[in-house]
């Protein structure tokens, strides 16, 4: 049992202990502890095993073309996807984001598909249409660059966290939860 899953028995625990203690003979527990036990419960359903992936489809001497894929192996209801990228902005430019044609988004988030070229950060960010069965396999947006100069660059997801810049949006239980498996995430790749 990996520790997130030992974490969230526990509070699971402590909840139901705090909820039958006092002096309640019914031993029924109080609606904040059933909410918290409710919380918890749906915490350990979540599965962190889907992936985003950068692979560069053209590198050529003027531009980079980056393909963004998501991997859902487990088939979860993806509620949305927000995947920033950082780019060294001495080295390259941000020229074009196109969203794949054969993809289930249906909203694009405000100012979550545009570059910023003066901090060097592609934006992307959009709902799933939910009325769409799950895939296994979505590739997202291409993103194409503009060498400025013929340097290594290394590109990289930003802001990987639960509440952060890159992070994919599941429903469990009626609430959303961050699903991605931030463990087995390539952070950081190379235009060469």
């Amino acid at each position: 049992m990996n520790t997130w899953k030992k974490s969230t028995s526990a509070l699971l625990l402590l909840a139901l202990l705090l909820s039958f203690s006092g002096c309640n003979t019914e031993a029924t527990p109080s609606p904040e502890a059933q909410k918290l036990a409710d919380e918890v419960r749906a915490a350990q359903q979540v599965t962190r095993d889907v992936l985003l992936t950068a692979e560069v489809v053209e590198n050529t001497l003027q531009k980079a073309v980056v393909k963004i894929t998501l991997a859902n192996p487990s088939l979860q209801k993806i509620a949305s996807v927000r995947s920033w990228l950082s780019f060294p902005t001495h080295i390259l430019q941000g020229a074009d984001i196109e969203l794949s044609k054969k993809n289930p988004i249906a909203l694009v988030a405000p100012g979550e598909k545009e570059f910023d070229n003066t901090t060097g950060v592609a934006k992307l960010g959009f709902s799933f249409d939910s009325s769409l069965p799950p895939q296994a396999e979505v590739v997202l947006a291409t993103v194409t660059f503009e060498k400025l100069s013929a340097e290594t660059a290394a590109l990289s997801f930003f802001d990987v966290r639960d509440e952060g810049h890159t992070q994919v949006l599941a429903e469990v239980e009626g609430k959303l939860w961050n699903v991605l498996d931030t463990k087995n995430l390539e952070a950081v790749f190379s235009l060469q």
